[in-house]
């Protein structure tokens, strides 16, 4: 830990160390004991942190009631959620899938197209012994 990012701890999170990440803590705490430049660095957070908190003007109960009150009752004038029927909310949970789907589904509608409507070339069928001739030359 060095002068300069304990300055950087000082302006983030002011001068108490609970505020201080855990990890620079120990480390921070040992530079303020050994470095009198640290420790004045640290006593001048605390007194721009005091400075801030006495700079705050306390909330009145009152106003605080009234905003409570006012939050409540906008809340409360808010439409409640429809349920949504469980399938509908399956549904709307593979949208993004749409445009695949549709693809799938029209692959399917061409190849189960050509299956029903498609007579193959009766010279291109071959018969068993032109299939087990082929297949012996491809082993």
């Amino acid at each position: 830990m060095n002068e300069a990012r304990f300055a950087q701890l000082l302006e983030i999170y002011g001068a108490v160390p609970d505020r201080w990440p855990a990890a620079d803590r120990a480390a921070a705490l040992a530079l303020v004991v050994r470095s009198s430049r640290a420790a004045g660095m640290l006593a001048e957070a605390a007194a721009l942190d005091r400075a801030i908190e006495a700079s705050r003007s306390p909330v009145a109960p009152e106003a605080l009631a009234r905003l409570r009150h006012r939050i409540a009752a906008d809340v409360a004038r808010l439409p409640a959620p429809r349920p949504r029927p469980r399938l509908f909310g399956a549904l709307a949970r593979l949208e993004p899938f749409a445009p695949a789907g549709v693809g799938a589904l029209a692959v399917l509608a061409v190849g189960f197209a050509w299956i029903i409507w498609g007579s193959p070339d009766q010279d291109f069928v071959m018969n068993g012994p032109q299939t087990l001739t082929l297949l012996g030359s491809l082993l």
